[in-house]
């Protein structure tokens, strides 16, 4: 019998290290670079496609089931956008809290407990070979049919502080070998020893063991979760999307850990086979901006520009526009992110400290430390344009025959532009087909929608004018997509 793989994709963090584009309701795995002609240009989506029938067999005969998304209940709607025009179909579970990511695998074991495939554990924020990682789990199935949890070490490329550490007798590319110790994030004295003695290897956060395998170092580690979980996989939802939940009072309830603090960590000591391969290959977790341009190419003074970007006699800096035009002069080691609504300036070497200042502008109720200016949802997502006293301008884009909800305004009124597509357009009792130029005024507390009757994106402009204008202030009557 073929082994099965399942890969499970967890999508939690906030990615706040990499603030402005990754931002709390859009977070670094889902960000769409700009500028770039990738087939799959965020992170998420590079993870749905990392681990393949194709790919795999070059190294296995294993069979690859479609991916477990397990991701915050709040980024439904930005995954089902992504997911769009994939060829790939995968199951998703939806957490209504953050429970951190023991629970997060103990659902997804849960989930595929009857099949019990290999669950290879993938988090979604990380760049990675490809071809490498799918020959390196060749190697460590056989292990993980035995009952072994397997890790991926990364072989340190340099002396690193910000990453936990594996110690292991006897690194290895092609043989899983005996976890010896987890060290936590050294100093820096501390990463230069590890880097010379070549026992030690960076903690990736990937690992590769059977369902079964789980949920029994889990009882008898941390039994505490298992219940838990146990209770709020019972009370499993199924959304309107598809997707699974859990009631959040229930999910609330499970104790907080991460895989490492709640199981791996403790294996040696509880007689749990846990081994380590050694990875070579191309890895980064993309954790600060440092990180981001040494995963970047260079030009010959060591820059990295994406977007509009003109720039003399500057080196070793990175910068990135999404909108505006940036202009370097003569700096080093900088890194400049542009977007619509902030912009960042850091030295490279200090950009592990911003998620420091992330906190602060949250503690001073900065809107920008938490929301992009678009906003995903189930029928396409929107782009605050433009905002002041009285006013806010959106660019909204629906899909293919979505439609917005039946709804109605409080507080403001709206005139709706069509920019491109076909729309059909309810205000009030009245219906009618608008395209391209056309116009039609929502004045408020009159019942409208709006749905994209064409077979490509509906475009168009939205002005809003009132007292109030926060996304709050709206009465559904019918949705589409279940939301009240």
């Amino acid at each position: 019998m073929k082994t099965l793989i399942k890969p499970v994709i967890l999508c939690g963090g906030s990615g706040t290290r990499l603030w402005p584009l990754s931002r709390t309701d859009l977070p670094k795995q889902f960000i769409e670079f700009p500028n770039t002609k990738s087939e799959h240009n965020s992170l998420f989506r590079y993870a749905v496609n990392r681990i393949t029938n194709a790919e795999l067999r070059k190294y296995s005969e294993a069979i690859v089931l479609p991916p477990l998304i397990v991701a915050a209940k709040e980024h439904q709607f930005i995954i089902r956008g992504q997911l769009k025009g994939e060829n790939i179909v995968p199951d998703v579970f939806l957490e209504p809290c953050p429970r951190n990511t023991a629970a997060s695998l103990t659902m997804a074991a849960l989930l595929n407990d009857s099949e019990d495939p290999v669950l290879v554990v993938l988090p979604s924020d990380q760049a990675i070979d490809s071809s490498k990682l799918n020959e390196a789990l060749a190697y460590a199935i056989p292990d993980c049919e035995k009952g072994s949890i397997v890790l991926l070490g990364v072989k340190p490329k340099y002396a690193e502080t910000g990453y936990g550490y594996i110690k292991t007798n006897k690194p290895s590319e092609t043989l899983p070998t005996e976890v010896v110790a987890f060290v936590e994030k050294p100093n820096l004295e501390k990463a230069k020893k590890y880097l010379e003695d070549g026992h030690y290897l960076w903690n990736s956060g990937l690992f590769i063991l059977k369902a079964s395998t789980w949920l029994k170092a889990l009882h008898v580690c941390r039994p505490d979760i298992e219940e838990a979980c146990l209770e709020a996989f019972a009370a499993k939802l199924l959304l309107k999307g598809g997707e699974l939940t859990g009631p959040r009072e229930i999910f609330e309830k499970i104790p907080e850990d991460s895989i490492d603090y709640a199981v791996m960590e403790k294996c040696a000591e509880k007689g749990i086979s846990i081994k380590v391969i050694a990875f070579s290959g191309m890895w980064t977790d993309l954790g600060s901006w440092k990180s981001v341009y040494d995963a970047s190419p260079h030009d010959k003074a060591g820059n990295f520009a994406l977007g509009e970007v003109v720039q003399d006699g500057c080196s070793k800096s990175l910068m990135v526009s999404t909108s505006l035009l940036i202009v370097g002069n003569g700096v080093k080691d900088v890194a400049v992110l542009e977007m619509p609504d902030a912009i960042l300036v850091t030295a490279l070497s200090d950009s592990q400290n911003i998620k420091k200042l992330v906190e602060e502008l949250r503690a001073k109720n900065f809107p920008e430390a938490v929301y992009h200016r678009k906003g995903y949802r189930p029928w396409g997502y929107y782009d605050s344009i433009d905002e002041a006293s009285g006013f806010k301008v959106k660019r909204i884009v629906v899909y293919p025959g979505c439609s917005l909800s039946l709804q109605r305004h409080k507080h403001r009124a709206e005139h709706w532009t069509v920019v491109s597509g076909v729309a059909r357009v309810r205000v009030g009792d009245v219906e009618q087909q608008m395209l391209a130029d056309q116009s039609v005024y929502i004045p408020k507390g009159a019942i409208h929608r709006l749905t994209n009757e064409g077979v490509s994106d509906l475009t168009l402009i939205e002005v809003q004018t009132g007292a109030y204008l926060g996304e709050d202030d709206i009465e559904r009557l019918d949705d589409l997509y279940g939301r009240r």
